[in-house]
């Protein structure tokens, strides 16, 4: 029997570790957590595609809550910690299979195309707060409409509306990176940052990282630009800090433009190897998922998915796949 909604979210709030995707999503959805705590639980994050986290969590009383991380590629943590009696709370919107039926699992999956995270959480907690947050996410996830229509629910004047998707598509731009280092700011100064404050809207008066990501995007997205396609709707980018920066905005960028259209931006590795991010078209259309699973590295959600390690001898072979896979 699925547990209250008030139940999972005491839960989640009381964790002594969290495990949290350091993009948009994931931020916003650990902040409606952790608003109001005056204790420091542990933290442990990464770069957007960083998801094996839970393994690096040192051993704590419990519970353990798990944000906007895929499941499988934690599956192998979360086995030994919940028969050891840990309780972990799994909050995610990526795919999962074989949910492990134990006490002392507690999960909210959903994999619609509409929802992520961040607002999960607030589902759990629907409070005007959580909303705000949640909005963010939302538009950090490119999902535009659904950040529409739940500002729309709790009236959010459209200067908020405005400043919180430039908050999530930058939050989220940020998140890009082979490393930390590639980032313009750690995911862990900014959750420590942003769980200062009880609104968004007060995060964004109160500092200037959006400001310096602002700069910083512009400048990313400028160079990708320039880069001509490698096919229609393909486009690799360069080994380049500022490549892996940008895959992502790019890609949501080109999606939002031509949102009948798939489209597939790669960046070139050390190795010679791809980092790839696919969108599938906004307006409706097979799983981007689907696509990156049929590779080793692959996976993601409906919308928005991506392979980690592409070899170069695959690449034309992903090109013919995504053509044939969106109908091109």
């Amino acid at each position: 029997m699925a547990e209250s909604h008030d139940t999972l979210f005491s839960l989640a709030r009381s964790a002594s570790a969290y495990a949290f995707n350091g993009d948009a999503d994931g931020l916003c959805a650990l902040v409606q957590l952790l608003a109001g705590r005056a204790d420091t639980p542990i933290l442990m994050t990464g770069v957007k595609r960083d998801q094996a986290l839970l393994k690096r969590i040192p051993p704590v009383p419990g519970p353990i809550c798990v944000l906007d991380v895929a499941l499988g590629k934690n599956i192998d943590a979360v086995m030994p910690l919940i028969e050891a009696g840990t309780d972990i709370v799994y909050i995610d919107h990526h795919a999962a299979d074989d949910l492990p039926d134990h006490p002392q699992f507690h999960p909210r999956i959903v994999s619609t195309p509409d929802t992520n995270t961040s607002k999960l959480v607030y589902d759990l907690n629907p409070t005007r707060h959580n909303a705000l947050w949640a909005v963010a996410g939302l538009f950090g996830d490119n999902l535009f409409e659904a950040a529409t229509a739940l500002a729309a629910e709790h009236d959010l004047p459209q200067e908020d509306v405005d400043r919180l998707k430039d908050m999530g598509m930058l939050l989220n731009y940020n998140a890009y990176g082979a490393t930390v280092e590639d980032l313009h700011f750690s995911p862990f100064d900014l959750a420590r940052v942003m769980c200062s404050f009880t609104s968004p809207l007060a995060f964004l008066a109160g500092t200037d990282v959006i400001p310096k990501l602002t700069q910083g995007r512009d400048e990313d997205i400028e160079k990708a630009k320039a880069i001509p396609e490698l096919v229609p709707d393909v486009v690799v980018l360069p080994n380049k800090k500022w490549a892996r920066r940008a895959v992502g905005d790019f890609a949501n960028m080109l999606a939002r433009k031509h949102p009948d259209r798939a489209h597939a931006v790669l960046v070139t590795t050390e190795r010679g190897h791809y980092v790839v991010s696919v969108r599938a078209p906004i307006n409706g259309g097979p799983s981007a998922a689907e696509l990156c699973k049929q590779f080793v590295t692959g996976g993601g959600r409906v919308k928005a998915a991506g392979i980690n390690d592409l070899p170069a001898a695959e690449l034309m072979m992903f090109v013919n796949r995504f053509a044939l896979h969106f109908g091109e």
